[in-house]
């Protein structure tokens, strides 16, 4: 102790004139506390304000009233030691009421030999899962300070894992021959474990560079965000508090989750009695701050919000008092201070749960599909072993927590020659719903598709159908059952008017086969009522007979108009003269012509009919105008 704390806390006690004085009632205090017994002399004149009790702690030092002494008698009382967070002050001697054996739930409580102290009551065995180390019960799967035995403490950057102290570098880290390191920011181990980046060049997101980037600065051979470093706050080395965040390169204060930052020191505005409610009001004497009000003194647990009295006064709720209060959500557990409650205890959320399940305002046991990492799960509802293999990129400890069998640098990897598609580890270059790259579907119309080496192929198709063409595109294009080009297989064609039933060519109803041709009988002029059967030229077959049109005679096998037919005029046979026209069934030159003998003959120029039917010209003569010249 210093001469300025040592002075400072001589000032504080009652009428005390001297060093000597004070040397003398400490070592009278110390006696008292160790052997039960209090003098006179040792006692204080007047109560002193309580010195403040951290969040989470109490003091259970007696004291007297001042009508105990007579003022002459008084000496200063003794002097509380500090409290750690989560430690009561046990006649002068730090304690966890969780599992002090001496001490067990409340100060000089002990537990008798063969027993352990359990969450502040003694028990004559630890929980399933559980050995008793040095009186207090340890989890040996996953403690890191009795990993595997009792004493057995696990190295930095290695952490407890079925009882094995296992390399846990966790996400920001790699395990690089057994140390962690950033490959981010490492010079030596850059990108990748042995990558080193040359001289004069830092590195910057896992590349070698020759600066920081903009906003950066080198700082022991590291590129720091000085803006936001806490460890390099404005300038290389400037780290900012415990309880303090770098904001734009200033040291900013921050409290943890309810407390408040007051004149430099972070409180809770709920218990602190110099500053309670609000940063600066002070209880009176005799008073403390329960839930932010200052409260008188009490006889007995009934009159404090805590629903704890000691010494007189009402104590701020702590995670060891045996009491449900504050925010606890059970017993000495739950909330955002207390130690998390076990399976059975009420709670509020998951957070207050020690398997992170609250259901029906009850903890839960772990379980493998409850959406929360617990138990021995290295990921959420998977991997740690009773739990399925996880999916890739979840956390991993061993290639057996992931269903790949491969666990990189603590996250579930795909093998080689295979790709991560949303969590399942796949070769692309033969899956047909992850062909050649992650979500492209093959399809296959009318058949099954298939991949081979990245590409979408047709593996088979439906009965009935073909692929005729080879192409993936439309898949089994070809019905063969019906397609007349592709009738029973590719590249069978019907012959003509035919249909294919069945993939069998076959005539429509009503029609039948001749040479190869489907025909109707009862109207086809070339197989008129059978196959062969020809009508006559203009013909018609009607029923399966031929006939000719009105108006029209069957004349050595065509049908002709005798009415204006040249070669049948009149009649079958009757042929009219050359030149000549059939009118009304009637032979007949044109105008200015005459039928000579058959022939139609112009009588004013023809040398062979000059003037007159039969009146030739003299050979090397002329008719003009009837007549030979």
């Amino acid at each position: 102790m210093d001469n300025q704390r040592f002075d400072n806390l001589s000032r504080g006690m009652a009428r005390a004139t001297s060093r000597r004085q004070v040397l003398k009632t400490l070592a009278g205090a110390a006696v008292g506390a160790l052997f039960g017994v209090r003098s006179r002399a040792n006692v204080a004149a007047a109560t002193p304000n309580p010195l403040p009790v951290g969040r989470g702690n109490t003091s259970e030092s007696t004291s007297t009233t001042a009508s105990a002494v007579s003022p002459a008698a008084a000496a200063p009382a003794p002097v509380p030691m500090p409290i750690g967070r989560g430690k009561t002050n046990c006649n002068g001697v730090q304690s966890d009421l969780s599992s002090d054996l001496q001490n067990c739930g409340s100060c000089g409580h002990a537990c008798t030999t063969g027993q352990v102290c359990v969450n502040g009551a003694c028990v004559v065995n630890c929980p399933v899962g559980q050995t008793s180390c040095n009186g207090s019960c340890r989890a040996l799967s996953a403690d890191n300070n009795n990993c595997g035995a009792c004493g057995h403490v696990c190295p930095q950057n290695t952490a407890c894992s079925n009882g094995a102290c296992v390399v846990s570098c966790g996400r920001s880290g790699t395990n690089c021959n057994g140390v962690c390191v950033d490959l981010t920011t490492d010079r030596a181990h850059c990108g990748a474990c042995g990558t080193a980046c040359g001289a004069g060049q830092v590195c910057v997101n896992g590349a070698c560079a020759a600066t920081c980037p903009s906003g950066q600065m080198l700082c022991n051979g590291v590129c720091r965000q000085v803006s936001a470093d806490t460890n390099n706050c404005g300038a290389c080395g400037v780290t900012c508090g415990p309880h303090a965040v770098c904001t734009n390169g200033v040291c900013t204060a921050i409290c943890p989750r309810g407390e408040t930052h007051c004149n430099g020191v972070c409180v809770s505005l709920d218990l602190d009695a110099g500053n309670c409610g609000v940063c600066g009001q002070a209880c009176g004497t005799g008073q403390t701050c329960q839930s932010g009000t200052c409260q008188d003194a009490c006889t007995g647990g009934a009159s404090c919000l805590s629903g704890v009295c000691r010494n007189g006064y009402c104590q701020p709720p702590i995670c060891f008092d045996g009491v449900k209060n504050g925010a606890e959500t059970d017993v000495d557990c739950g909330g955002p201070i207390c130690a998390k409650c076990t399976v059975g205890n009420h709670c509020g959320a998951g957070s207050d749960c020690t398997s992170g399940v609250c259901s029906g305002g009850i903890c839960q046991n772990a379980t493998c599909n409850d959406g929360v990492k617990n138990g021995t799960e290295t990921d959420v509802d998977c991997g740690g072993g009773t739990c399925p293999p996880c999916a890739n990129s979840r956390t991993c400890l061993f290639g057996s927590d992931c269903q790949s069998g491969l666990c990189t640098n603590g996250v579930c990897a795909c093998p080689n020659g295979t790709t991560n598609c949303n969590g399942v580890c796949l070769n692309t270059a033969f899956n047909t719903d992850n062909c050649g790259a992650c979500g492209h579907v093959c399809t296959a119309a009318n058949g099954t598709p298939g991949c081979s080496n990245s590409l979408c192929t047709v593996a088979s198709c439906n009965p009935g159908f073909l692929n005729c063409n080879g192409s993936v595109a439309d898949g089994c294009e070809i019905n063969l059952l019906t397609d007349s080009r592709n009738c029973g297989g590719c590249g069978i064609t019907c012959p003509p008017n035919d249909i294919c039933n069945g993939g069998v060519c076959s005539c429509p109803g009503g029609m039948v086969i001749c040479v190869g041709t489907c025909v109707n009988t009862s109207n086809d002029v070339n197989n008129c009522g059978g196959c062969g059967n020809r009508c006559p030229t203009n013909g018609v077959c009607v029923s399966g007979a031929c006939s000719c049109p009105s108006g029209m005679v069957n004349c050595a096998g065509t049908c002709v108009n005798t009415s204006t037919n040249t070669s049948n005029c009149g009649g079958c046979g009757i042929a009219c003269p050359p030149n000549s026209t059939c009118n009304s069934g009637a032979c007949s030159c044109p105008t200015g012509t005459v039928n000579c003998g058959g022939i139609c003959a112009n009588l004013s120029n023809d040398v062979n009919n000059c003037g007159a039917c039969g009146h030739r010209c003299l050979a090397g003569r002329s008719c003009t105008s009837g007549t030979c010249v």
